[in-house]
């Protein structure tokens, strides 16, 4: 927002009147007005004298700008206070200082200056903020003026602006998106309230005006910790709360000690018992309420999944309705143990009632409702012995033969040598199984361990088969589960990947155990003394899983960890087993690399250790490999140059010529460029003639792309989004990128490259983030490189395709797993409308038709506008439903567990499609199971049948129907005429059709992708070698001997009057060549100055970066260019782009990285505008701290020249033809 942090140094007064002198010699002419400023002047920090006279260049009126400005800082600067600062900058960057000159204004500042009242001022900010960051008319600057000194006088009033109970703005408020309605409650809330200090210090905490209203309505009493701290309240312990027995009562003591010891959990407490409140007497009364109550009060000292508030009483009327009112009590009123947590509530209930028919509920819960784990395992080995009974264990011929033949499940068959293998392995497994039933826990480990060393240094088959018996009898003994024959051969077929393979994938269908065999592998491969990085699609399930099998991995020796945090630490690495998401894992080693944060460690047989890359398993391997292949783990540094500026006037040039600016003359770019060197009275001129052509054609068509392609609700969507600010983190509304082509989900920490993204936050008049440069990135195939051996399993691989695609980028095979459970689902005719209406209405009749017979239902469209147009056609005609497409209110958990009630319609995007486990209680079941109607032609079979694999799981009955609409997005792709298009409608065939354009289509995406990420490999290589030797400059830092610098930096006798070396494109280093010009003033005026003190470490911090931001530069136009690459030569490409790296690396950097002390010096030398180096030793300065010039030599073209064919993205049989220049291979896309 501002463009430097605030520093403490004082400036030189006369400098400053020098400087408005330069601006406007007829200002200072006033002997009086200088006098003022002088004394002024000496009360400001650095930044914001420097703000000041920004201020004063860009304004039109500057004699009016100064005087009310000496007006303001007259009768403010005695008493310069932090709060003062803030108001000093916002008026001098963001708001129209004239407003200075409205006497209510200005009253207002004066309240909020004095200290009783500082803790208002973020609220000041937070509500101003965005009125006056665009054009307001005093009629309306007045009105809210007035509405917010009421705010302020009734804050006073009750005597809520003391340090114990003043309303801080916290990241659940935000005035931005309440406006004058949020402010207007607050104020009624305070004024209603009979606990008005109390319930004003909670007021930052509450996520909406709603939950204030309800909160104040109710009279709930919110305490903070502070209140407590200060004896201002009194807190009931857990054990009085227990033996309360009024609803009401109890609610109002739980507030308080929740308020007060569960400070991280607070808002989902307050919404628990705000969505209990809502549900009817009819479906819990007041004592049921207060049992559940009861029960969610123990649990909320630990970290609460928001989701699980509104799931826990779902299901608790679910238990109500369908087992009873005595089966309720039971359940929620047994004390319970320490070791269970408030999702074992949630899993007992969606067990109980999945098993309703199948267990004596009475007896179960009459001897384990207080032992929730034990009673999961209870109720997991009934749920197991029901799907046995109901689907036995199949004949091994059987499974044998779904594994070998093709079918609808299973496209690519495994062969009949390796199918004939498969039998004689399983035949041995299970007789070596008898030996291991009775076997002693520690006995069986030291087996494991035993097998597991064997199999170190050779592929010994009976050892392989014998570790797999003995993890098959660990996995029954920890969750009395006895893995099935499908999903032992799947661990087989998964073990035996072919030799010349780095791994291998296993197609198995979505409830076919997955995370199971996850866990099986893992432990077959951490038995061998080998680390194991499982990478899963979320944070939330690489956490559950490692949680869930840590026992299991535990009773074989193994030790295991995630790494899902957004700081990690070294000791989070340190499980032999590790779980995590692709950018975790991805980043940990960039910032290892270039952060120095040395995280990745891990302890093996004893010893510490940096992390071998030894196996990788992956979940959901196909959204990674394939439709995330090109994303990157991107470390981001702020960029050496503010242009920010930039995005605003393109927009407009592009606005304002319209669609058609892409059919102008060449001369288009001439008119840009005149355009930006006079904007602001020729601002920027100077830096406008650094940008070339291509720059700014690439601007301009990223602008052109925010204004016309992308769409709102479809490519993205605005959401608030905690960021942070000069005032701290808030909420503030967020352009979010949509993968509405896969996931469905909003990508929240994703940007669009080259403007895009800034372009689209202007377009909606939002603040664009600060410019950053990318420092590092690592896409996923260079990422999976680094791994000996590669795993993965996912319920859809793809087509030929896209399987061919990743046996050549990742080296690894794939094959497909029969269902274990027989297919229930049934699926309907396809249809094909010509009209909006028609298609709307044919969904409907397909929704109605199933819930009329009790059947749930589930339609998916491909974007969140499609959804929200539908979601209103029901609503019109009065079709109650539920909305599921990442802006609606309610929690999508709580949304997909109703999903499955009888009847129950859900609209939703593919965020529902993928992954979301939608369980159907016996009624649903009976009635014919999930009803899915796909609302949109997928862009490709893995879609299609995850979004089809919602319906008829793990052997449920279920129906799906795919509805189109021949103007739907995606065959629009596919058939360009219009008139080909509506004869769909007519052709009876035309899924087939589709189908074969579709199948072409992904052909062409799937070569793109593999150009693209041999292009990306080696980027990435170039950066591995940057690695190197950035890691030795940036560890030699340290060893830099400051004292010395420091005594150099005293000897400076003279300086010129104005520097040589101007940084004014660089806020940092401009910044710092200030503060070095003043401290070298102060020294040559007498004064004396401790360099070593702070100056030279903050400077020798500033170096580094700006090392960095050298390499960032250089760094982002190698992955522009790729980004443009459509067909080239790729040995040409590989040595081209090597040769620009090591003329790069000696004209730039080498000063840097050879001699990391001589390049300080010269660094601070350009900034003093002296010779530094004059006042230090020779030796100093040719000292040599890295050895650059051998790793230079390895980094030249005619070196490296031969290294392709060990890139691992080059399939073999392929490597000499794309690396030999003489029989060049020119992949054209």
């Amino acid at each position: 927002m501002f463009r430097h942090k605030t520093t403490q140094l004082i400036v030189d007064t006369d400098a400053w009147i020098a400087e408005i002198t330069k601006i406007d010699a007829g200002l200072t002419k006033d002997t009086v007005l200088v006098q003022k400023l002088q004394t002024i002047f000496k009360k400001l920090t650095f930044n914001a004298g420097d703000l000041f006279l920004e201020g004063l260049e860009q304004a039109q009126e500057k004699s009016a700008y100064l005087s009310t400005w000496v007006k303001f800082l007259e009768k403010f600067t005695d008493n310069y206070n932090e709060e003062f600062s803030d108001i000093h900058q916002l008026f001098l960057k963001q708001y129209p200082w004239s407003f200075l000159n409205n006497p209510s204004f200005f009253g207002l500042i004066e309240t909020l200056l004095k200290p009783e009242m500082k803790k208002l001022w973020p609220w000041f900010v937070h509500y101003f903020d965005p009125k006056l960051a665009v054009p307001i008319d005093q009629k309306v600057l007045e009105e809210n003026i007035q509405l917010f000194q009421k705010f302020v006088d009734t804050c006073i009033k009750f005597k809520v602006t003391n340090t114990v109970s003043a309303p801080i703005v916290h990241d659940a408020v935000s005035f931005h998106l309440q406006g004058k309605n949020y402010i207007e409650r607050c104020i009624h809330a305070l004024e209603k309230s009979t606990q008005k200090e109390t319930q004003a210090q909670l007021l930052h905490l509450l996520p909406n005006s709603n939950l204030i209203e309800q909160a104040f309505a109710k009279k709930l009493p919110l305490i903070c910790s502070a209140m407590v701290h200060y004896n201002t309240v009194t807190v009931p312990s857990l054990t009085g709360l227990m033996s309360t027995f009024d609803y009401s009562s109890y609610k109002t003591k739980a507030m308080a000690y929740l308020s007060a010891t569960g400070k991280m959990n607070f808002l989902d407490c307050f919404n628990f018992f705000n969505e209990l409140d809502r549900v009817k007497s009819t479906k819990l009364d007041q004592d049921e309420k207060l049992l559940l109550a009861k029960a969610f009060t123990q649990y909320a000292q630990q970290q609460i999944n928001p989701t699980d508030t509104d799931a826990l009483i779902y299901w608790a009327r679910e238990i109500k309705e369908v087992l009873g009112e005595s089966h309720f009590t039971k359940l929620f009123e047994a004390p319970v143990q320490t070791n269970a947590d408030l999702n074992d509530y949630i899993s007992v209930c969606q067990l109980l009632i999945d098993l309703a028919d199948e267990v004596d509920t009475e007896e179960l819960l009459t001897n384990q409702a207080g032992n929730l784990p034990g009673l999961i395992r209870t109720l997991q080995t009934k749920q197991n012995e029901c799907l046995l009974k109901k689907y036995p264990e199949k004949n091994l011929d059987d499974v044998l033969a779904d594994f070998k033949n093709q079918s609808e499940f299973v496209k690519f068959p495994l062969s009949t040598a390796e199918i004939e293998q498969l039998r004689k392995d399983y035949i041995a497994i299970q007789d070596l199984a008898k030996d291991f039933v009775f076997m002693d826990p520690i006995q069986l480990q030291r087996e494991a361990k035993a097998c597991g060393e064997a199999l170190k240094n050779s592929d010994d088959p009976a050892s392989k088969l014998k570790l797999v018996a003995i993890i098959r009898e660990m996995m029954r003994r920890e969750f009395n589960l006895y893995p099935y024959n499908t999903q032992i051969l799947s661990l087989l077929s998964l073990i035996n990947s072919p030799k010349d393979m780095k791994g291998r994938i296993g197609q198995i269908r979505t409830g076919e155990g997955k995370s199971m065999i996850v866990a099986m592998l893992s432990a077959y491969m951490g038995s061998q003394g080998k680390t194991v990085d499982v990478i899963t699609s979320s944070r939330y399930l690489a956490i559950r899983d490692q949680k869930k099998y840590h026992d299991f991995y535990a009773a074989l020796g193994i030790t295991s960890s995630h790494i899902c945090y957004d700081q990690p630490e070294k000791k989070h690495f340190d499980g032999q087993i590790l779980y995590s998401t692709n950018y975790d894992a991805e980043f940990s080693i960039l910032r290892d690399t270039f952060f120095q944060q040395d995280l990745r460690y891990t302890t093996l047989n004893g010893k510490l250790v940096k992390r071998p890359f030894d196996v990788a398993i992956v979940d959901e391997v196909d959204n990674l490999f394939i439709d995330a292949a090109l994303n990157s783990a991107r470390l981001a540094i702020p960029a050496p140059e503010l242009s920010a500026w930039i995005y605003e006037p393109v927009l407009k040039f592009v606005q304002n010529r319209g669609e058609a600016l892409t059919k102008e003359a060449p001369d288009v770019l001439k008119q840009l460029r005149s355009l930006l060197e006079s904007y602001q009275d020729g601002k920027f001129k100077q830096q406008v003639d650094t940008f070339s052509d291509k720059q700014l054609s690439t601007w301009m068509y990223s602008a052109y792309q925010a204004q016309f392609k992308k769409k709102l609700g479809k490519d993205y969507v605005i959401k608030p989004h905690p960021r942070m600010t000069a005032q701290g983190e808030t909420m503030v509304p967020q352009v979010m990128i949509v993968d509405h082509k896969n996931t469905g989900r909003v990508m929240t920490d994703s940007r669009w490259g080259k403007g895009v993204h800034e372009f689209l936050e202007v377009k909606h008049g939002l603040q664009p983030k600060d410019e950053s440069a990318t420092l590092a990135a690592i896409s996923h195939p260079a990422f999976f490189d680094y791994y000996k051996a590669i795993y993965g399993l996912t319920g859809t691989i793809g087509e030929l395709q896209e399987r061919e695609e990743i046996k050549k980028v990742y080296h690894i095979d794939t094959f497909d797993v029969p269902p274990h459970f027989p297919s229930q689902r049934k699926k309907n005719t396809p249809q094909c409308l010509a009209t909006r209406e028609a298609y709307h209405q044919a969904i409907l009749d397909s929704i109605q038709a199933a819930t009329k017979q009790g059947q749930p239902a589930l339609t998916l469209f491909a974007s969140i506008a499609d959804s929200a147009e539908f979601s209103e056609f029901l609503r019109q005609r009065g079709v109650k439903h539920q909305l599921l497409n990442e802006v609606q209110r309610e929690h999508e958990d709580y949304i997909i567990d109703r999903a499955g009630s009888p009847g129950t319609i859900t609209i939703a995007t593919n965020i529902a499609g993928r992954g979301a486990d939608i369980i159907l209680p016996p009624e649903s079941k009976k009635a014919g199971g999930l009803h899915l109607v796909l609302g949109f032609y997928p862009a490709n079979k893995r879609v299609e049948d995850q979004g089809e694999g919602r319906a008829g799981r793990q052997g449920q009955p279920g129906t799906c129907s795919m509805i189109l609409h021949c103007e739907d997005e995606q065959i629009k792709k596919l058939i360009k005429e219009e008139s080909e298009r509506l004869a769909l409608c007519n052709d009876p065939n035309f899924i087939d059709k589709l189908d074969k354009l579709r199948s072409q289509h992904i052909a062409r995406e799937s070569s793109q992708r593999i150009f693209q990420s041999k292009l990306e490999f080696i980027h990435y290589t170039i950066l591995k070698q940057f690695g190197e030797i950035f890691e030795c400059f940036s560890k030699s830092l340290p060893n830099i001997p400051l004292d010395l610098v420091a005594s150099a930096c005293s000897s400076i006798q003279k300086i010129p009057t104005s520097p040589a070396v101007s940084f004014a494109a660089n806020p940092m280093l401009e910044l710092l060549q200030k503060n070095a010009q003043y401290l070298l003033n102060q020294q040559l005026s007498g004064l004396a100055v401790g360099w070593k003190t702070f100056f030279l470490p903050h400077a020798l911090n500033c170096y580094l970066i700006h090392v960095q931001q050298k390499w960032a530069k250089f760094f982002s136009k190698l992955d522009d260019q790729r980004s443009t690459q459509e067909s080239i030569y790729l040995s040409d490409y590989q040595f081209d782009t090597q040769k620009e790296f090591a003329a790069f690396m000696n004209t730039t950097m080498r000063e840097d990285l050879e001699n990391p002390s001589a390049g300080f010096v010269r660094f601070l030398s350009q900034l003093f505008d002296v010779d530094l180096s004059q006042n230090l030793s020779k030796e100093y300065m040719v000292t040599q701290s890295n050895s650059f010039e051998e790793w230079y030599k390895k980094i030249l073209p005619d070196s490296v020249g031969t290294n392709l064919i060990k890139i691992g993205i080059f399939e073999p049989g392929c490597n000499q033809s794309i690396v030999n220049s003489q029989s060049k291979q020119n992949l054209v896309i």
